[in-house]
């Protein structure tokens, strides 16, 4: 049992205030699944584009099928064009220095 992203992308307004990516259980919802979950920067930048929250531990609730995590966007009126970063998921544990289980992709798209 464990947990895996809804999509493997999500877009994302450059002017909301944050990223929405869900995340869905695998197998029974009979007992509580925890995992964590970092950002990975790509063409959008940690601290510039987004604000990376480290390593956090999230878990879903026995009987809820997913969760939302929520990534906050900087506001960049100076963004020029759309960029992406990633976010990984791993079991309990995990640390960026570790294959993650599973990655998906954020694009923050420029005039969104």
């Amino acid at each position: 049992m464990g947990a895996r992203f809804a999509y493997s992308s999500y877009n994302v307004a450059d002017s909301a205030p944050a990223a929405r990516v869900v995340v869905r259980r695998t197998g029974s919802s009979r007992d509580e699944v925890r995992f964590v979950w970092w950002t990975v920067q790509d063409s959008a930048k940690a601290d510039v584009d987004y604000a990376p929250l480290g390593v956090r531990t999230e878990d879903i609730p026995s009987g809820v099928n997913d969760i939302t995590i929520y990534i906050p966007i900087i506001s960049n009126p100076l963004r020029l064009e759309s960029a992406r970063f990633y976010v990984a998921l791993g079991a309990p544990g995990a640390t960026p220095s570790t294959t993650p289980s599973e990655m998906a992709t954020v694009t923050i798209e420029r005039g969104g």
